[in-house]
């Protein structure tokens, strides 16, 4: 739900340099690591217990910037509705 009403709402655009001319992404691809806790074993003979850590490898795109600017002045409105809801400061 949230990125479809960050779609509706604003222009999404390349990140743009002091000067405001825009920048073009480097393209390029980074690997990671993710490990995390499948289930927990118990042992009722020693009583204890231990977790199965599962790991595997990530591709991802390394990170570039944007710029978010509002699609209207309704949209405009609506941020500041959620903001103001939400009680974040714009």
């Amino acid at each position: 739900m949230s990125i479809a009403t960050t779609l509706k709402t604003f222009n999404i655009g390349k990140a743009k340099d002091a000067n405001g001319k825009e920048i073009d992404p480097e393209v390029g691809w980074t690997t990671g690591l993710v490990m995390w806790v499948a289930f927990r074993h118990f042992r009722r003979v020693h009583e204890t217990h231990h977790d199965s850590i599962l790991s595997t490898t990530t591709r991802h795109p390394t990170q570039y910037g944007a710029t978010l600017t509002p699609r209207s002045d309704k949209s405009v409105e609506l941020i500041k509705a959620a903001a103001e809801e939400l009680e974040v400061a714009i």
